[in-house]
């Protein structure tokens, strides 16, 4: 009867999660996305240099490329593989959480955290590595303390001990590539295998030789990557525009607040100290690659070495993170552990933004608040030459119009890939912002001029928005041509519509 139960209960969550997912599935693209749709919208061989030039591994945009080209062009199938891996991940998380503690209260607690987490819904819907990154991060983790914590038992079954070391360079390498930070993570689990086999010494020969030659393959195999990745490192200052150092730190925070300090807290007054971590040495383990990452991103930002400091670069730690607090629940006495489940799952559910927006009875939330496929359609039914100022991180590189470089056809890549702009409606000159103004250039201004009306697309808020449209209106005027300018659309995206006066 309990076991019925307890597959009652889990199979309700999964089924709450999925529905969660589905019903922002088909929500329009915002800019990240619309890179994703562009690199797979050419031929195959231009996803790997498209995915370079947006500072990306091309791997998980190879596994897109088949998915979207056969089941259709549409937010859906991009999507397709971020719900499938959201869908492993609620599958995956209590799975392993039981097998590391033999808990179904604990397993519960976890699978219902990452259902119902309004960053895991986000990261499940959105055409980026991120969800896969996720499911790849908990069976990788799994393989890493498989490794770690080999016992004689193992030892003896030798095919099961090279299944470990073959799963955990097989995971590892798969995500590397899948995205370049999730080296945060596997740069921690080095400093824990450097412990684990110099300071502690590995007790078991057979399973030491493995893992030193699981981890030379690893080495070996992450190269290449580390080679571009040096590459993108050149051009970190770019980046600081997206850091947020206080509200990273204070996300961080509230993650290990709402979800693992009750159970510590009860953790540290129920058991014994020594049965708690020297009887669960994987607990010190995942509590490690919560830890690490983020403190190398934190420190990284405050010294702008590397400005790391988002959430989307810390989500396989923050995988790791839900799974522990499911692992402490489950280490906990029998009373205790009811009471702290409850707890943990109201104290998550209060603070969930998911739960304000149900309440002011809005429509279904949504932190995609680009709306491009309206905008496109607002512009293909009024054909005309179109001024794009995309915003990306890249113009914090070009410091005067001197000095300027970039690819105008990765600018464009947002209105030419899955809402192309009609090719009626005549030249589109993509260009970043310097210094507060569209960076055109004296035969781009006169193009202009000779038109009765054209498009400026701006993604920035609105006070960026009003400052680069007169600036615009300034320079039209410095040729003797006066237009005068009709907005519509609303932050981040601004539309105007700039005709002759």
């Amino acid at each position: 009867m309990r076991i019925m139960f307890a597959a009652l209960g889990l199979a309700g969550v999964l089924v709450l999660g999925v529905v969660l997912r589905l019903l922002a599935l088909g929500e329009p693209l915002w800019l990240d996305e619309l890179h994703t749709a562009w690199c797979i919208s050419g031929s195959f061989l231009d996803v790997a240099t498209r995915a370079w030039q947006g500072n990306q591994s091309p791997f998980f945009f190879w596994l897109e490329y088949p998915v979207f080209h056969g089941f259709g062009s549409n937010e859906v199938s991009l999507r397709l593989i971020s719900f499938v891996a959201s869908v492993g991940i609620l599958i995956s998380i209590p799975w392993l959480v039981f097998r590391w503690t033999g808990s179904l209260v604990g397993a519960m607690v976890a699978m219902m955290l990452a259902a119902i987490d309004d960053q895991f819904i986000f990261f499940s819907v959105e055409a980026r590595p991120y969800a896969l990154v996720q499911l790849v991060t908990l069976w990788q983790v799994y393989f890493f303390l498989n490794v770690i914590f080999s016992n004689t038992k193992i030892d003896k079954h030798h095919a099961l001990s090279s299944f470990h070391v073959v799963g955990w360079v097989i995971t590892t390498v798969t995500l590397f590539y899948l995205h370049y930070t999730s080296f945060l993570l596997i740069g921690s689990e080095a400093v824990l295998f450097v412990v684990w086999l110099f300071i502690l010494r590995a007790k078991h020969e057979m399973c030491h030789r493995k893992a030193l030659i699981g981890l030379s393959v690893i080495m070996v195999l992450l190269l290449p990557g580390l080679i571009q990745l040096t590459s993108i490192g050149q051009g970190r200052a770019n980046w600081l525009t997206i850091t947020d150092v206080e509200n990273y730190g204070l996300t961080m925070v509230a993650y290990w607040a709402i979800f693992l300090l009750p159970g510590f807290t009860v953790a540290m007054w129920a058991v014994k100290p020594s049965k708690l971590w020297f009887a669960n040495p994987n607990l010190l383990v995942l509590l490690t690659l919560i830890a690490l990452p983020v403190l190398f991103c934190y420190l990284g930002a405050i010294s702008q070495q590397a400005p790391l400091a988002h959430f989307r670069f810390s989500i396989g730690s923050m995988t790791v993170l839900i799974a522990t607090a499911g692992v402490v629940i489950g280490k906990l006495p029998r009373r205790q552990k009811f009471a702290v489940a409850i707890f943990v799952m109201v104290l998550a559910i209060a603070t969930n933004p998911l739960l304000g927006w149900w309440l002011d009875m809005e429509r279904w939330p949504s932190q995609r608040q680009e709306d491009w496929r309206a905008v496109v359609n607002r512009i293909n039914e009024n054909p005309a030459p179109v001024v794009f100022c995309p915003n990306l991180v890249e113009d914090a590189g070009n410091n005067s119009k001197e000095a300027a470089t970039f690819n105008g056809s990765y600018y464009a890549f947002a209105l030419n890939g899955l809402y192309p702009v009609s090719t009626d409606a005549g030249q589109l000159m993509a260009v970043p912002i310097i210094d507060g103004q569209a960076w055109l250039t004296a035969e781009q201004i006169q193009e202009l001029g000779t038109q009765k009306g054209f498009w400026l697309l701006m993604r920035t808020d609105s006070q960026t928005a009003s400052r680069i449209s007169e600036a615009l209106l300034n320079e039209l005027k410095s040729i003797d041509i006066d237009f005068v300018i009709q907005q519509s659309g609303r932050t981040p995206l601004h539309l105007y519509w700039i005709s002759e006066r």
